[in-house]
């Protein structure tokens, strides 16, 4: 009767022992740890899988499909992890990560948290982070210093979160970032956005807002951008807009076609490249003269050396020896978010 009794006790260790994957130890409760030399996540049971620890493999990408089965997952633990270098947890439901998670990911190059539901405060100990995706996270507020210690980071998008306030002190010095998209961000019920939000990315040279219903932008929140070539600002309702000495190369030619409440625009001091992805641009500021507040003091053309000083409104396809309209219309933002 004991034996019986033990037995019994023991069939549902035997039966989930038999669908526990080698280098893995599996419980009645739903948790798997797995460690040893594995390059990707064993083939656990997702039907009995709920909580699931990584720890010292020799897993160096971790991607979407490697937890997608896993849909009743409810806790991921990753340790001991030096090699790792892409991780993709993007639309996994996550409600909450450890600061702790990342501590030994110093080799982690790319870190995807697309469509979670999670804090930000986790990078500081990720300096080598190439790439950061925090789309649709439902974020509301971002924490101060969020984005700091992360020198090596390229690439940051935090687009499509209803965020109710940005820090004063939101990024750090990003001496290699180049591509910041906060767009459909919900921006428009902030007051206004600090002035000093962009202070420290020298090498950022695209910058998406559009999307926000913005309705006012302090003169100076892009003046530190240096090698700013790319700016959109589609789908706003600006009044006035101050964009002189911002080192501008290109605007999207759709970026003010719907800016209606557009009143006042400065666009002088700017390095604009007239080639043909300039003409674009170069024609709304033709169709829209009253709109431009500083047309008298040089809209020009910066290079090439030909057309430097070339009033902007006044370029033609001919000048410009374009091949096709079909190409001059295609403006440069058509690539990217």
């Amino acid at each position: 009767m004991w034996f019986t009794f033990v037995l019994l006790q023991l069939l549902p260790q035997f039966a989930l022992s038999a669908h526990c994957p080698n280098r893995c130890i599996c419980d009645i409760r739903g948790f798997a740890k797995c460690t040893g030399d594995i390059t990707d996540v064993p083939p656990l049971d997702p039907t009995r899988t709920f909580q699931l620890l990584l720890t010292d493999t020799n897993i160096k990408i971790l991607k979407d499909r490697s937890l997608q089965p896993f849909s009743l997952l409810l806790r991921l633990m990753i340790t001991e992890q030096s090699n790792l270098e892409q991780l993709q947890l993007d639309d996994n439901q996550i409600t909450s990560i450890s600061s702790e998670l990342f501590e030994a990911m110093v080799n982690l190059t790319e870190l995807n948290l697309n469509k979670n539901q999670i804090p930000p405060r986790l990078f500081w100990p990720l300096p080598s982070l190439f790439t950061l995706s925090m789309s649709a996270n439902q974020l509301r507020y971002i924490p101060a210093e969020s984005f700091y210690y992360l020198p090596n980071l390229t690439k940051l998008t935090l687009f499509k979160n209803p965020l109710i306030s940005l820090p004063y002190q939101l990024m750090g010095h990003m001496p290699k970032l180049q591509e910041l998209y906060l767009y459909e961000t919900n921006l428009s019920t902030l007051t206004y956005l600090p002035k000093n939000l962009f202070c420290c990315l020298p090498k950022l040279n695209k910058l998406s807002l559009k999307y926000n219903n913005l309705q006012e932008l302090d003169p100076e929140l892009f003046s530190n951008l240096i090698s700013l070539q790319i700016l959109m600002l589609n789908e706003n309702k600006l009044e006035t807009l101050d964009l002189n000495h911002n080192h501008l190369r290109y605007l999207p030619g759709d970026v003010f076609v719907h800016a209606m409440a557009l009143k006042n625009l400065s666009l002088s001091g700017n390095k604009w490249n007239c080639d043909c992805s300039i003409m674009g641009i170069a024609e709304w500021i033709h169709e829209n003269p009253e709109r431009i507040g500083d047309l008298d003091k040089g809209v020009t053309c910066y290079e090439p050396y030909r057309l430097e000083n070339h009033p902007l409104q006044t370029l033609t396809y001919e000048k410009l020896h374009c091949g096709g309209v079909d190409v001059i219309r295609r403006y440069p933002s058509d690539d990217i978010c």
